[in-house]
């Protein structure tokens, strides 16, 4: 039987926090509904939050480069 991933090691606790905290974190940021009452002002809060979670993801996303191919 395989042991979790998540049990009694010190790298499987801190991938459990790291995927709490990104899940967690967005929510706390921006929060669960919108404070703004006026349509106007909701959709600028929207708009923030977006930015916000793009700028998040844009920070964790690797960086490639696409290689070329050599013709041998």
């Amino acid at each position: 039987m395989r042991e979790s991933r998540t049990s009694g090691s010190e790298g499987g606790q801190r991938e459990t926090r790291l995927r709490r905290d990104h899940v967690c974190y967005p929510t706390a940021l921006i929060g669960p509904r919108m404070r703004a009452r006026g349509f106007a002002a909701q959709q600028a809060e929207a708009a923030i939050g977006v930015a916000v979670l793009n700028l998040m993801l844009a920070t964790g996303r690797p960086r490639s480069v696409r290689r070329q191919r050599s013709i041998a």
